[in-house]
């Protein structure tokens, strides 16, 4: 096929006037060497000096928007009510089909392959995240029968099965910040610990810390286990059991951080938090509040377990996270505990 041979430096100038004047040859791409750049024309043109012709390499003309392949094949008011937000887990996508969508959720799921050719399998969410296990029902609607993947954050592998034990990508910003802000030769318990991402995201840059796992999940504390060994991590400790009991039997003022990332029901657990942080040890708090006040309820949360657990504390960082519902924000709160 055709292609025009231009000066490098003069290659983006080139192309921009051959989309103008309707003579690129969309779909294939453009080939550069040291000295020259070669782009791909559909016909010769009075005035065009350095012509060639070469074998064309097509481009990826996979679409990038699920919007792109989908609105043709949805009506306007399916469109409208179109979830076009899902996580990707390993090479698993985790979706919601909104009300009215039903019938054409698998056409939403192949959209979703032909977008993304890493993932593999596509599931939709069966209700919230619920449970003393924080699970939730998801069902396989395309791809690859399967449930359990392995993500990569971090530099790190986390195996998991997305029905048995939950994982939030959306929170691998805020795991690396925990992960920033430690200091060597740490003590941390690292609460509701799940599969495991944050004490080995931790352990995995610190190896001369001490971190305590504690997770109630028995599939998750499972995961957990193979994570740290897939991981080569030496420095965790997994503990399968109820925080309250856990943290007031074994772990009474020994944490310099204390990490709670459970915003729906922390609360219930921070009076024990407070007791196994040492004096001056940091709790990074996490809570579902109400978006209107969200710095006031989980204050008003933080002094009244400080003052059932006869300890003071003060207010190192605060923000929000995400908007979770509507008028429902989470937020995370590190304080420092004072004894």
């Amino acid at each position: 096929m055709l292609y025009l041979k231009v000066l490098r430096k003069n290659g983006e100038k080139s192309r921009i006037e051959l989309i103008n004047s309707g003579n690129f040859k969309k779909g294939y791409k453009i080939i550069s060497d040291k000295e020259f750049v070669y782009i791909p024309i559909i016909k010769k043109r009075k005035g065009m000096k350095k012509i060639v012709e070469l074998l064309g390499e097509k481009t990826d003309e996979r679409p990038k928007k699920l919007e792109e392949i989908l609105e043709k094949k949805l009506t306007k008011e399916e469109f409208e009510n179109l979830t076009t937000s899902y996580d990707i887990v390993g090479d698993i996508a985790i979706i919601e089909i909104a009300k009215g969508l039903e019938e054409k959720e698998k056409t939403i799921a192949e959209a979703i392959l032909k977008i993304h050719p890493n993932i593999k399998t596509v599931v939709k969410k069966f209700g919230p995240v619920e449970g003393k296990f924080r699970t939730r029902k998801v069902k396989i609607i395309a791809g690859k029968n399967k449930k359990e993947t392995i993500h990569r954050e971090h530099e790190c592998k986390f195996k998991l099965n997305v029905e048995k034990a939950y994982y939030s990508v959306r929170l691998s910003g805020e795991r690396k910040r925990i992960e920033e802000l430690v200091k060597p030769k740490e003590k941390i318990l690292a609460l509701f610990a799940g599969v495991g991402p944050y004490p080995v995201i931790i352990a995995k840059n610190h190896p001369k810390t001490e971190i305590a796992a504690v997770e109630l999940n028995p599939d998750a504390v499972k995961y957990m286990k193979e994570n740290i060994e897939l991981n080569k991590i030496k420095n965790v400790e997994v503990i399968l059991g109820d925080v309250n009991r856990v943290v007031c039997r074994r772990f009474k003022n020994w944490a310099d951080r204390v990490i709670m990332p459970l915003p729906k029901s922390s609360s219930d657990f921070l009076e024990s938090a407070i007791i196994g942080t040492k004096n001056n040890g940091i709790i990074h708090f996490y809570l579902f509040v109400g978006a209107t006040r969200p710095f006031f309820e989980a204050r008003k949360k933080i002094e009244e377990n400080c003052q059932k657990a006869g300890a003071g504390f003060k207010i190192k960082r605060q923000r929000v996270l995400r908007s979770y519902a509507k008028d429902i924000v989470q937020v995370v709160v590190d304080f420092e505990v004072r004894k």
